[in-house]
């Protein structure tokens, strides 16, 4: 099965540096085989310690997920593992609601465990979950690449109703004022009730990405290039086109300022009113969402952690050893972020470093790029017991389509030789080294 991915790797000039060889080894091949291209990308990514995951932070602890198929809790002030849960496969985004943690997986179940680690629940859909839950009254919603919206209880996991859109659901639902704003890999943005009525749907042709809503107006980047800017009734009030594909992650906004960020290595700061003011270059894609505080942090593929101000000027830079598909997560001085080198990092506020959480597996996440799945249209909300089994019926025997955004089709298959790409079968390579 594969998954989307919906910020798909940049391309550019790899350059091989002396302790960076074994992860420039692993990406090059995928780089360059994608370069230019002017849509979004398969991929097929295994089982590794690569941090893909958001974290968040409760009372000084640290929450991620990782592909190592664990889900951490980690001490705030020294980075010392708390617990573990193990899933059965790649771990997504979180939410934290009260004292419950809510993710999904590569498993395709829906997880909610408690502070200290134990399971409450678990609720199997029919699709690979990347995307971060929402949580709403007593409800939580998300997404999965079977192209349903779940709504369940938040107490109990049980199936409330679903929404299909018939394509796959990678980026994160929003909730506004009782209303569910989700975009699809069909290219709709969707209003929904809290019951899963349509109010409206907006068609922006190509991949949505997760929506925000700021001074009563809804943002969202579409894969055709452009920044878009609703009213709350749906109808376009503004797009900005930028240079080139806008990852999907939500987008961050500060006064009058939203900030989305390209495959081609840019962070754009537009008003609200769709003026670009700046534009910021980094060396390779930008997977994530800058997180906002007194100035806008963010990781980017080239493997490099950056702090910028608000005029678009660079104030301080942090190196790891692999690309950065995790947003950062700020939490009074401290600035905490996953990579791709299967560690999760913890920096003050000036790019020192304080501490650094190694995840279990110290080979990276194998990445492999597939075909494009093959566009299915069809749209149905269902209701009742025999009608989610009927439409359960119907969606078996239709294609399975598959997709990630911020992330993308994660089995524990490795990259074949061939195409450009490096072999992950030959353990001589990344030698699967346990940490010591």
């Amino acid at each position: 099965m594969r998954y989307l991915i919906g910020y798909s790797v940049a391309s550019s000039n790899l350059q091989l540096v002396p302790g960076k060889m074994e992860a420039d080894l692993y990406i090059a091949g995928l780089l360059e085989s994608i370069k230019n291209t002017k849509d979004t990308q398969i991929f097929d990514i295994g089982v590794g310690g690569s941090i893909l995951g958001d974290p968040v932070v409760h009372e000084n602890v640290v929450y991620f997920g990782a592909c190592d198929k664990n889900f951490y809790a980690v001490s705030l002030k020294d980075g010392k593992e708390i617990w573990s849960f193990v899933a059965g496969d790649v771990i997504g985004n979180v939410s934290l609601e009260g004292s419950t943690l809510y993710f999904g997986s590569f498993d395709k179940n829906v997880y909610a465990l408690s502070l200290s680690g134990g399971l409450l629940w678990k609720f199997s859909s029919g699709g690979k979950i990347i995307a971060k839950p929402a949580v709403h009254e007593g409800a939580i919603y998300v997404g999965a690449s079977d192209g349903c919206l779940y709504a369940l209880s938040a107490t109990s996991g049980r199936l409330m109703w679903k929404f299909n859109t018939y394509r796959p659901i990678i980026t994160d639902v929003l909730v506004h004022k009782d209303t569910i704003y989700l975009g699809s890999y069909d290219g709709i943005l969707y209003a929904l009730t809290l019951d899963g009525r349509v109010k409206w749907k907006f068609n922006a042709k190509s991949f949505v990405g997760s929506p925000v809503v700021h001074q009563d107006r809804i943002f969202f980047a579409s894969f055709d290039r452009h920044l878009y800017c609703l009213d709350m009734a749906g109808k376009m009030l503004w797009s900005f086109r930028s240079d080139g594909i806008l990852t999907s992650r939500p987008l961050a906004v500060h006064d009058n300022l939203v900030f989305p960020a390209s495959r081609n290595g840019y962070l754009y700061a537009v008003t609200v009113d769709g003026k670009l003011m700046w534009k910021f270059k980094v060396g390779e894609e930008i997977f994530v969402r800058p997180s906002v505080g007194q100035c806008l942090y963010f990781g980017s593929a080239d493997y490099t952690f950056y702090c910028v101000d608000f005029s678009g000027k660079e104030k301080w830079r942090f190196q790891t050893r692999g690309p950065i598909a995790s947003s950062s997560y700020l939490h009074d001085d401290k600035v905490i972020f996953g990579s791709w080198d299967c560690n999760l990092y913890c920096l003050d506020t000036e790019g020192k470093l304080l501490w650094r959480f190694p995840t279990k597996l110290s080979h990276m996440a194998p990445v492999n790029v597939e075909s494009k799945p093959e566009t299915i249209t069809a749209l149905e909300v269902t209701w009742k017991p025999e009608e989610l089994r009927q439409e359960e019926r119907y969606r078996n025997r239709a294609q399975e389509a598959v997709g990630l955004s911020q992330y993308g089709d994660f089995n524990t298959g490795y990259v074949t030789k061939g195409a450009g790409y490096i072999s992950m079968d030959n353990k001589d390579y990344l030698g699967k080294k346990r940490k010591k």
